[in-house]
Parts: structure tokens; C-alpha cells; sequence
């Protein structure tokens, strides 16, 4: 397979903008590569692509759901969210010593953490949840000490939500030390 034709591929099923273009004007979007990978692009099925772009994300978003079980459970616009993000931050690829699912926890939650927290229809905690989660089960796996500062004792809202409860806790900053076998906090000023 011609390498101009593999790179555009992988862009047209990894990036939303990149499938977009492509859609709307095959021929301008192809333009750039040689003639037979042009040919063979501008010859894909639209719809096949974007099925297979969807499958692909729903499988990056199963692996991170994972990770994330108790955010998944009170977000459920997570997976939504992430898919969106996912469409303009392809993976590179997932870090070494982590799952596919921990590696993507890792790399989407500055973005995820901070939109969770600017919607006012999503619990005012559930950034701080995503973050611990994250983190728990990357130093579960890899071993490596992580410090999380939370607005909120995630702790407890973990432990109202494994009970089946809804907590509505009050602002308590804390900070967590989260190691592979057990997470240490402090409530913070």
C-alpha cells in the first residue's frame, strides 16, 4: 500500500476535521497526493469511513470507560464528550506500562477534567472524580506515586457512590498521594 495513501487514511479515520473535508470535496482534499493514492482515496465509501472512525473511537471510549467506571455512572455525557475530543487529538499511541484505556484517561484529562467542571448540569465534583480515577488506576498499574489536589473529599464521594448513594457533598479541598496499594489525603486550606 502506497505510504502517501496510508498517512491520508489514517488521518481521514482519526481526525473529524480531516473526514469532514474530505466528504464535502473528495478531489480538493486528495489534491496533494500522487495520482494512484488519489485515485484510491477518492474511490473510499464516505459512509464506510465514518462507521469505521465511529468504531474506533467506541473502542478507545470502552477501554477509558473502564478505567472510569463511577464518572461514567454519574456523566453520562463522558462518553460523548470524549469522542468529541478524541476527534481532534488523535492517539498517538498508549504510553508503555499502561492500558489503552489508562494512557487516554491520562492524555484527555486536563481537557475532560475542565469541562466537566464548566458545566453546570454535571455534578460540581465529577471533575475531581474523573482525575482520581484516572490517577488510582494508573499507579495501580504502573506503580508510579501521583498528588492530586481535588476541590471536593473524593475519597468519601467514592465511597457514597460504591454504597449506591448520590452524594451532595460541600466544597473540602484535598490533597490525595495515590500510590499503587493505597491513597493517603489531607484536607487542604
Amino acid at each position: 500500500m502506497d505510504a502517501a495513501f496510508q498517512t491520508a487514511l489514517v488521518d481521514l479515520v482519526t481526525r473529524d476535521a480531516a473526514r469532514t473535508a474530505f466528504i464535502a470535496d473528495p478531489q480538493a482534499f486528495a489534491i496533494h497526493l500522487p495520482i494512484r493514492a488519489r485515485d484510491a482515496l477518492v474511490g473510499l465509501d464516505p459512509a464506510a469511513l465514518t462507521r469505521y472512525a465511529e468504531s474506533l473511537k467506541s473502542k478507545r471510549w470502552r477501554s477509558l470507560a473502564a478505567v472510569v467506571p463511577l464518572t461514567g455512572r454519574v456523566c453520562p455525557s463522558l462518553g460523548g464528550r470524549y469522542r468529541r475530543w478524541l476527534g481532534a487529538h488523535p492517539s498517538p499511541g498508549d504510553q508503555v506500562g499502561l492500558s489503552p484505556g489508562e494512557s487516554e484517561g491520562l492524555r484527555c484529562l486536563p481537557a475532560l477534567r475542565r469541562q466537566l467542571r464548566a458545566d453546570e448540569g454535571e455534578a460540581e465534583w465529577a471533575g475531581d472524580l474523573l482525575a482520581f480515577e484516572i490517577q488510582r488506576a494508573c499507579a495501580h498499574r504502573d506503580g508510579q506515586a501521583r498528588t492530586l489536589r481535588t476541590t471536593f473529599a473524593v475519597h468519601a464521594i467514592v465511597e457514597a457512590l460504591n454504597a449506591g448513594a448520590l452524594p451532595d457533598p460541600d466544597p473540602a479541598p484535598h490533597l490525595y498521594r495515590i500510590e499503587r496499594h493505597r491513597v493517603r489525603w489531607r484536607a487542604t486550606p
